[in-house]
């Protein structure tokens, strides 16, 4: 039987990619075998204005004209994109309870269908609310069902964080064997190799320790929770899904990284790439539409991609993503879907975890109390790293002379922010690092799989008079409000 469409429904699905050859797409697993099959590999400025916009592709645009990836909740019959429709009606849910009744059912089913047959389950686990709720459902069914497994908790980061400390009290209180792995700057450094391998479909801050997660070949499966907050508690990055705008809104030049008129001619087709998606999944609810965007392209080109590099060698199936759970949490009014359905969840099947205080705030979850402990709220310090500790290197990538032969980016303003970045002293990443160290990757991948630029005249004189100043004073300025923060 064919699996390659296993779970295309699911919100998790693992990203695959396809191209037109000879009027036919040919679909192909992983990025690494479909460049391989592309003669002529050359940039997409559109889908670079994109990643430095917000990180992540819009769409189903890679960093490589003509190879895509497969569209969301997709598959192929005959030729073919077969699109799955949403089920999304009023289902009338009246309080926060009854909502988190139906969430902990459909959530349950769901783990059941994915640890079905299997002996040995491993759950990345970390300090947060969403990983632990899929370690409480996954304990009740053990529990429910009698079922003879070993379960491992999968978690990474510096020693004395909340978030390794956290998952290995709620191994300890599970008995289930606790596997920690350790971030530091040779890793990060090896993950922007990485990155680049896999098509720069993300950056290498994203990656932590997963190389190392996926050389668990004794696991059978891994259970993951990336999309929890937004399902469970509907929050995109801190924002509640009642708040969000289009991601449309606000694209920009940043930091004048990119010539003038390449960012120019990409607008019409990053717009494009988001309209596409308002016609195959329509809706008249604006808010819900919003949160489509962020399905669509932030949780599905951001960081599911990923996994791949762990589902290559290990099964892993994220929680919270199949059409029973998504359409019933959907259908529900947002101001039932908020903070509360996880105490409300874990208060009715394993109240212990809340006892262990939420990574983000170091208190109990929902409490105004105290902080509970001295642990570090961060699991790692790659901003510093980028910034310190990987500045030569990360410089070297960048100015060899691979970015600049694709003929895209304005160089004199990369200089200028990687200065000016340099001075920038908190551990923490900003929007500067993330962007040079995917540059990095970036250019890694250029030279690996040997990426032509743009053949034509992409200068002008706002390039050369403007492109230091507004570079300058666009450091300067985002720098000094993240200060503040």
């Amino acid at each position: 039987m064919d699996k390659t469409f296993n779970n295309y429904n699911h919100l998790g699905f693992s990203k695959k990619f396809y191209f037109f050859k000879k009027n036919e797409i040919s679909l192909i697993s992983s990025f690494k075998d479909s460049i391989n099959l592309i003669d002529e590999r050359s940039i997409d400025p559109v889908a670079i204005t994109e990643f430095i916009n917000r990180f992540y592709f819009f769409g189903d645009r890679t960093a490589i004209k003509r190879l895509m990836s497969i569209p969301w909740l997709s598959k192929i019959e005959n030729q073919q994109w077969i699109h799955d429709k949403l089920s999304i009606v009023n289902n009338n849910i009246k309080s926060e309870t009854d909502f988190m009744v139906g969430f902990l059912d459909r959530s349950q089913k769901e783990i059941k269908s994915y640890i079905a047959g299997k002996k040995n389950i491993g759950i990345l686990l970390t300090g947060g609310m969403d990983s632990r709720v899929v370690a409480a459902i996954l304990n009740k069914i053990i529990k429910d069902e009698s079922l003879e497994v070993k379960v491992r908790g999968l978690t990474w980061g510096m020693n004395n964080s909340r978030d390794i400390l956290y998952a290995k009290r709620i191994c300890e209180l599970y008995n289930w064997e606790f596997k920690q792995f350790d971030i530091t700057p040779t890793l990060l450094k090896e993950n922007i190799d990485i990155a680049a391998n896999y098509g720069c479909m993300f950056s290498a801050v994203h990656l932590h320790a997963m190389k190392d997660v996926s050389k668990q070949t004794d696991l059978d499966i891994i259970l993951a929770a990336s999309f929890g907050d937004s399902i469970g508690r509907a929050e995109y990055s801190g924002v509640h899904a009642s708040n969000l705008k289009s991601i449309r809104k606000n694209i920009s030049n940043k930091f004048f990284l990119l010539k003038n008129q390449i960012f120019k001619d990409s607008i019409e087709n990053m717009k494009n790439d988001i309209y596409k998606y308002y016609n195959l999944f329509p809706t008249s609810n604006k808010i819900l539409r919003f949160e489509l965007e962020e399905q669509i392209h932030y949780m599905r080109n951001e960081l599911n991609p990923c996994f791949s590099i762990i589902n290559e060698k290990i099964e892993v199936q994220q929680v919270f993503t199949s059409p029973n759970v998504y359409n019933y949490v959907f259908s529900t009014n947002l101001k039932y879907r908020n903070d509360r359905m996880y105490y409300n969840l874990l208060n009715e099947i394993d109240s212990r975890l809340l006892a262990i205080p939420w990574a983000r705030t170091g208190k109990v979850y929902l409490s105004d109390g105290p902080v509970q402990d001295n642990y570090s709220s961060e699991y790692h310090n790659y901003g510093m790293w980028i910034r310190k500790d990987l500045h030569d290197y990360i410089d070297s990538l960048v100015f060899n002379g691979n970015l600049e032969r694709l003929n895209i980016f304005n160089m004199d303003s990369l200089k200028n922010i990687i200065t000016i970045n340099k001075k920038y002293g908190s551990n923490r990443t900003n929007r500067i690092d993330q962007l040079l160290i995917w540059l990095a990757s970036l250019s890694v991948m250029i030279d690996k799989y040997d990426i032509k630029g743009l053949n034509i005249n992409t200068s002008s004189s706002l390039d050369k008079v403007y492109g230091k100043l507004i570079s300058r004073l666009y450091s300067f300025l985002y720098l000094f409000i993240v200060r503040r923060k």
